[in-house]
């Protein structure tokens, strides 16, 4: 057996004997190309194979009584598999998957060694590696069983994912709107913010969120070199004195115009109590689960039917939030004729 890379010039020698003489020769090569004979032997022939595959050469031997024998020998012609690397994920920081290839496909075995230039190989077809960002020298070699090898390399650049800065909590009042508030690296053209729920927008830097409950938020962004980074916030709603209001003075006088003691704001679901309390303890008003921002629900500024006198008294409410968050108030609020 003879083998060799891509093409080789084989000499065949002929060590024929016979007692009977000979009458013809002939080489037949297997590759497709022409056949040589010789009407006297023994004799000697070179051929060029050129093509990758396993031929069977024969040697055929007519003697002048007509007795035929035929030689045969194996010539095995390997093709070298010359590389290509191609990058087929991002140019990004993190996890980078490559992929091999050959110019010429070929059907033997192939062995692929890989060099990332970090440090890091592999021995895998389409390796996947973490790349810190950086310029690297990224070399592969190819080679078959018998030996034929090829390698070749790439530069390549690694650029570093986009920054995200922000808060991961946040407080907002109840149904009041907030903006997000990341900022982000240069480079950045695109965002995508998930769950959409409540946002003004969800392709932009810095949606607005109106929320009555807790929310978390992802955003995704994608820069220039197309690398891709994300982070999350939690948006929590809080029911405070942006969401209600309870005055400190009223005037029961009948003009339309601030008679009623009661609490207002937005984004309120009830009151759940209200007492007021005069100087000595006395409880002069009380009322139960009635709807905010109704004034004739609150305290009129009689006691027992009759006109309280003008003073300062005492309250205390529980309201509950839209986000059925219950907050306790207490404070004075002056009658005032």
């Amino acid at each position: 057996n003879h083998a060799f890379c891509d093409s080789s010039m084989v000499r065949f020698t002929d060590f024929t004997l016979s007692n009977d003489g000979i009458v013809s020769e002939t080489y037949t090569f297997a590759d497709g190309s022409p056949s040589v004979s010789s009407p006297t032997g023994p004799f000697n022939v070179s051929h060029f194979y050129n093509k990758p595959g396993t031929w069977l050469a024969t040697l055929s031997v007519v003697t002048n009584a007509g007795c035929n024998e035929t030689y045969t020998d194996t010539v095995r012609t390997w093709q070298t598999p010359h590389p290509v690397i191609s990058v087929t994920s991002a140019f990004c920081a993190g996890l980078v998957t490559f992929a091999g290839n050959l110019t010429t496909a070929i059907v033997d075995p192939i062995t692929w060694a890989w060099d990332f230039g970090s440090g890091k190989t592999s021995k895998d077809q389409n390796p996947s590696v973490n790349l810190p960002a950086g310029n690297y020298t990224v070399k592969l070699q190819t080679s078959v069983p018998f030996g034929c090898k090829a390698d070749t390399t790439s530069v390549i650049t690694i650029h570093p994912l986009p920054e995200i800065k922000g808060p991961h909590l946040i407080e907002t009042p109840v149904g009041i709107p907030v903006t997000l508030p990341f900022t982000y690296s240069g480079g950045v053209n695109n965002w995508v913010w998930t769950p959409t729920d409540h946002l003004d927008c969800s392709d932009c830097a810095n949606p607005v969120a109106t929320l009555v409950f807790n929310q978390s938020y992802q955003v995704t962004v994608t820069d220039s070199n197309s690398c891709k980074a994300s982070d999350t916030i939690m948006v929590k709603t809080i029911c405070n004195d942006k969401n209600y209001f309870i005055p400190n003075t009223f005037s029961p006088n009948g003009d339309g115009v601030n008679d009623y003691f009661y609490p207002r704001g937005s984004n309120l679901y009830n009151i759940q109590s209200l007492r007021v309390f005069n100087r000595w303890g006395q409880l002069v008003f009380e009322r139960r689960n009635f709807p905010a921002n109704a004034a004739t629900m609150g305290w009129d500024g009689t006691f027992n039917g009759h006109p309280a006198p003008m003073d300062a008294y005492v309250y205390i409410a529980e309201v509950i939030c839209n986000n059925a968050q219950v907050v306790a108030l207490h404070g004075d609020v002056t009658l005032v004729r």
